[in-house]
């Protein structure tokens, strides 16, 4: 085992940052990715490519991770609506199927897979294909998951390298 010889402040914080807050930060970051995708795929409908898409990035100092669904890398997934003619025989992932917006992968002006995440939360009203779409509130789900565990999450990681 390494031995670091601390005389100031500044030492203490580098050293914990370096060799324990990315370490946390990045064991939390996965922890919380996987409760979204647990939490989006208790979804009514198909949250497969969403969930696909939730991704964390850690800053280069180690003390910030941003943790989102990548709406932009979602729609890579899109495929056009499949027709046999006359009739539409498959929605297509994530693009618009009806009226003056069909085929386009955003809706009133926002991608496809930010408007799903936004009505998997809060519900979609309609009445064509898969709506309307029950609110599964993913998102306040994991907020309130990772609130009362966050902690428990910590002990984790700090027990399993001897830390605590």
């Amino acid at each position: 085992m390494e031995t670091y010889y601390i005389t100031n402040t500044t030492e203490l914080n580098s050293l914990l940052t370096q060799k324990v807050a990315k370490g946390l930060l990045e064991y939390v970051s996965k922890k919380v990715v996987e409760i979204m995708q647990r939490n989006l795929n208790q979804s009514e409908i198909s949250t497969r490519t969403l969930q696909t898409s939730v991704l964390y990035n850690l800053e280069s100092t180690g003390t910030e991770s941003v943790i989102a669904i990548d709406y932009d890398f979602a729609q890579t997934f899109a495929t056009p609506p499949k027709y046999d003619g006359k009739h539409m025989v498959e929605w297509g992932h994530l693009t618009t199927s009806l009226g003056a917006q069909s085929g386009s992968q955003r809706w009133n002006g926002e991608l496809i897979s930010f408007r799903l995440a936004q009505w998997l939360e809060s519900g979609g009203a309609g009445s064509y294909g898969n709506q309307p779409i029950e609110a599964s509130h993913w998102f306040t789900k994991t907020k309130a998951e990772v609130q009362s565990n966050l902690s428990i999450l910590a002990k984790q990681y700090l027990s399993k390298y001897g830390l605590m």
